[in-house]
């Protein structure tokens, strides 16, 4: 779904209720998965059609997860 370069810079991912949550590395990172994502849903959906959004959020490497507000 993404270039090599984006996806090195996914720090993790959840879904939660009906969204797969995806996490950047940093705010930069954050902005271009956003940008690249834009048109991955029916991509996604043809994998997991539970998953009705994406979201993209900061959390750098190493940084526990926190369960994810609604």
């Amino acid at each position: 779904l993404l270039p090599a370069e984006l996806g090195e810079r996914i720090s993790g991912a959840v879904e939660h209720r009906s969204s797969l949550i995806i996490y950047a590395s940093s705010a930069e990172w954050c902005t271009r998965l956003k940008y690249a994502l834009a048109d991955a849903l029916p991509r996604c959906q043809e994998h997991a059609p539970q998953i009705r959004a994406l979201q993209v959020r900061v959390r750098p490497p190493g940084k526990a997860a926190r369960k994810p507000v609604p």
